[in-house]
């Protein structure tokens, strides 16, 4: 009897060791989920932020200017990488930037900002959509600018 009574108690120790493992896998799992999906939360934030910057700013440059002619003329001097097309009445604008936010050729981009102009007499309809490598939009901004308000010629 006795032999029965030690290999029941190591039985049990062996279990409760088994129990006590498992518990602290499922807490480390648990705590890995959550890290990982605050490292997720954090990055796209940080992207978020900086598109919304980036965007901004190009909505600022654009509205300080009095025509479409002077906002080419800004970007490209800006902008040494930034691709322009089109004419004043339908301009696209595109520039591209690494993963760090830095304006790279649009070969290596990972972030691109498409701006498109269109003027309807004295009004500039601009567009601004910050997309990332894979096309998905992480933030856009739709705005209109009177180009005679500011003493400009459209």
């Amino acid at each position: 009897m006795k032999k029965r009574k030690r290999a029941s108690a190591s039985t049990l120790f062996l279990m409760e060791l088994i129990i006590a493992v498992m518990f602290f896998a499922l807490a480390a799992s648990v705590c890995i989920y959550v890290f990982v999906h605050a490292h997720v939360l954090s990055r796209d934030a940080k992207r978020l932020n900086m598109a919304v910057n980036i965007t901004s700013d190009a909505a600022e440059i654009i509205r300080s200017q009095g025509s479409v002619s002077g906002v080419r003329t800004i970007f490209m001097r800006s902008y040494r990488n930034a691709s322009i097309s089109g004419p004043d009445s339908n301009c696209e604008i595109e520039v591209y930037f690494d993963d760090h936010f830095r304006e790279i050729d649009g070969n290596h981009a990972v972030f691109t900002e498409k701006i498109h102009l269109e003027l309807n007499d004295s009004l500039l309809n601009i567009a601004i959509v910050f997309n990332n490598a894979d096309g998905n939009t992480i933030y856009s901004i739709e705005l209109c600018h009177d180009l005679f308000q500011r003493g400009g010629s459209a």
